[in-house]
């Protein structure tokens, strides 16, 4: 057999391995995952990256599901277990770390180009500030 026709086996193989999640992990996973490193640089940088990583979330979440839910299906069959489980892991998992370093290498072209364009040209150009006059401290009695 090729490499190629090995991968399904050796996804299925490792993943027939894996424990069921327990409560506290499954809520975990459901929820979204934290794209929020460029949200201090405002919406000029965050919004694209945003874009960028969820598009990514969805596209390999969903290509995970795929490759996953077949092993799922097996794996719930011989332990006679819930479905869904290693799929929403396999989802999650593979799904949140594309998203976050696809976020993270899309937003950075936005972030660069705000710093040089926009912050370095403000702080320049803006006046400096008054130094705060030290206000008088009232006697001690």
């Amino acid at each position: 057999m090729s490499t190629p026709r090995l991968l399904p086996f050796a996804l299925a193989a490792l993943l027939s391995t894996a424990t069921p999640m327990r409560a506290d992990e499954a809520a975990e996973t459901r929820g979204w995952p934290a794209l929020d490193a460029y949200d201090p640089a405002g919406p000029f940088v965050s919004w694209p990256a945003k874009a960028f990583g969820l598009g990514a979330l969805v596209v390999s979440g969903g290509g995970a599901t795929i490759l996953c839910t077949p092993v799922d299906l097996v794996v719930s069959v011989a332990r006679r277990g819930g479905y869904g489980t290693l799929a929403e892991r396999c989802a999650a998992g593979v799904g949140g770390a594309v998203s976050q370093s696809v976020y993270l290498v899309a937003g950075a072209p936005f972030y660069v180009g705000k710093t040089v364009f926009w912050d370095w040209p403000r702080n320049a150009l803006s006046p400096a500030p008054a130094p705060a006059e030290a206000a008088p401290t009232p006697p001690q009695p």
